[in-house]
């Protein structure tokens, strides 16, 4: 059995469209978990008239409202204990049709993997590029080796991905609720002990943030902040102690050389919060003297 676990806040246009897309999977032995998180719009109202509908659905109307990843946390404790497999479906996102099917049968073919994830589409693009075909499996391990040193990326987000269910059940709290990053966290920390699958076709839909919220975020470097957050923390972990020294050197010169060049430009308040709030997840304060050094470089290379 698989359960399908959807978090949920405030996301009436999208929602009767991501429980449909569970509704609409080849396969069937699963539980549908929705748990609303006192959204204030007609969320919980659409989660319980399909609840009338099918017994596989279990809606849980909260009274007390939390932040975005411990309502994801308190989810996944709904999730049976005879549960095979867990798969989060994001309340704007939605999975086609053959997405359970392919996730399992990868997963039940390899007993050691822990993770499976897939090609999905992120807004208008095809994202999680980079494994080659036709290879599926790898050692967690090396699976991240290639998204530290290489950049390659396939975990995706939490649509994209199925976690084996003894381990989303051993993970109390799955999301680490002060991270950067707790998605890309939770794939680091299970593949120290499991493999990593990957199913070569489009099997899910991520809604992009809207236009507005994604450009204001693209200025800030995101994907920078994030691969050096990664190789902060997890580093040690995957690479040997030559090729972490190296990768840390040359990741840093990079993201700070940015940081560098904007301290030159005076940024504007909410660039450096970002920045600094990022780092501090990490345990890495963010210093004036250091991003001067950096910016002198910027000037006299």
């Amino acid at each position: 059995m698989v359960s399908v676990v959807t978090p949920v806040y405030n996301a009436e246009p999208y929602l009767a469209g991501c429980i449909e897309s569970v509704l609409s999977q080849s396969y069937t032995n699963y539980e549908y978990i929705i748990a609303d998180n006192r959204s204030t719009d007609g969320s919980l109202d659409i989660a319980r008239s399909y609840a009338r509908k099918d017994a596989r659905i279990r809606v849980i109307g909260y009274d007390v409202f939390v932040d975005h990843i411990q309502n994801h946390n308190r989810a996944l404790g709904l999730m049976s204990d005879e549960s095979a497999y867990c798969k989060i479906v994001q309340a704007d996102d939605s999975i086609f049709p053959e997405c359970l099917s392919k996730m399992v049968a990868l997963a039940e073919s390899e007993p050691s993997v822990g993770i499976v994830s897939s090609y999905g589409i992120f807004g208008t693009e095809v994202h999680n590029l980079g494994l080659p075909f036709p290879r599926r499996v790898l050692s967690g391990r090396e699976a991240c080796r290639l998204h530290l040193i290489d950049g390659v990326s396939f975990f995706g987000t939490p649509t994209t991905i199925l976690v084996r269910g003894d381990i989303a059940r051993r993970r109390s709290p799955f999301f680490c609720e002060g991270s950067y990053d707790p998605d890309s966290d939770a794939c680091y920390e299970i593949l120290q002990y499991s493999d990593f699958a990957f199913v070569h076709e489009v099997l899910s839909f991520v809604r992009r943030d809207n236009e507005s919220v994604t450009s204001a975020r693209r200025r800030f470097n995101p994907g920078l902040l994030s691969a050096f957050a990664a190789l902060h923390k997890y580093g040690g972990a995957y690479l040997d102690r030559d090729e972490h020294a190296r990768r840390y050197k040359r990741l840093k010169d990079e993201y700070f050389g940015f940081l560098g060049r904007e301290y030159l430009q005076n940024r504007d308040p909410g660039f450096w919060a970002y920045h600094r709030q990022g780092l501090d997840h990490i345990g890495y304060p963010l210093r004036k003297r250091e991003l001067a050094r950096y910016a002198l470089r910027r000037i006299f290379g």
